[in-house]
Formats: structure tokens, C-alpha cells, sequence
């Protein structure tokens, strides 16, 4: 008799066996693990539900999100005016990061939260440098990654 494991192989077994789902004990394990994660997802989902729409819990995220925002007014206030005059075409949102020069999505740093618009435009990796202070790195990547391309900059 022959079967065929869920991934894809084909592969016979003797008849008086009980039929297999599976080639190997490894594909058995792969799905069982998958099976099991999906079950762990499920119930986790389920309970997360459950809590989203707990009164209580709602009141513990907007009194957290009063809290984070007491403490941070400034970095809010810039983002929020940043974000305005975006949209509003003050400011244009260029294509291109400041420190490596690639393109894709580009993210606003304020380096003064007291100066909103004014904001180098960094790339997720190199915003994230920013801010664990990598400073001199990041300008010899700008300076490498120009010369790369053929550009000249002063050093």
C-alpha cells in the first residue's frame, strides 16, 4: 500500500499496518510541535480576548497610557506636530536616509523634542543606532556607503 506523508513524500507500508500519516518520525514531530503551537496560539488568543474587553483591564491601559504621556508631553507634542506637517505638506518626508543613503521606509529622529520639526530621516536600522549612540559608526557608514556609490563627502 502506499501513502503520502504531509510533506509531500511519498512512501509505502506493508498491509496489516495501520495506515500513516506520516514518511519519518521527524515529520511526526515537525507536526506535532505545529499542532501544539497552533493549540498554544488559540488559547492564548482566546484569553487575551477575553481580557481586551475586561472593564478593568481597559481601565489599567488608559490609565497607563495617561501615565506614559504625563511623562513624555514633549516627545508626543513633537510627533503629533511632525506628523501634521507631513500631511499637511509643510515638511516633505524624502525617500532616502540621511546617514546610509537607502531607500525604503523612512523614520523622523528628533534629537530635541523642544525643536518638533526639526528631525534628521533615518532608516529603521540606522534610527535604531541613533538611539544606542553609535554617533562616529554611523558616520563612517555614510561616509563608506557614499563612496560606494561614487559620491564625494567631505569628511
Amino acid at each position: 500500500m502506499e501513502g503520502k506523508c504531509r510533506c509531500g513524500v511519498s512512501f509505502t507500508f506493508t498491509t496489516g499496518h495501520q495506515p500513516r500519516l506520516y514518511c519519518s518520525k521527524q515529520c511526526m514531530w515537525k507536526a506535532s510541535q505545529e499542532r501544539n503551537r497552533i493549540r498554544r496560539n488559540t488559547q492564548s488568543l482566546i484569553y487575551w480576548r477575553n481580557k481586551k474587553d475586561d472593564e478593568h483591564y481597559k481601565e489599567l491601559r488608559r490609565l497607563r497610557r495617561m501615565r506614559y504621556y504625563q511623562a513624555n508631553k514633549n516627545k508626543e507634542f513633537a510627533r503629533g506636530a511632525l506628523l501634521r506637517a507631513v500631511k499637511s505638506g509643510k515638511i516633505k518626508k524624502p525617500s532616502v536616509c540621511e546617514v546610509c543613503l537607502c531607500m525604503g521606509a523612512i523614520q523622523g529622529h528628533h534629537t530635541d523634542y523642544t525643536k518638533p520639526l526639526l528631525v534628521r530621516w533615518l532608516c529603521r536600522v540606522c534610527h535604531e543606532k541613533s538611539h544606542h549612540d553609535y554617533g562616529a559608526s554611523a558616520r563612517e557608514e555614510q561616509i563608506r556607503r557614499a563612496k560606494d556609490l561614487g559620491i564625494d563627502i567631505k569628511e
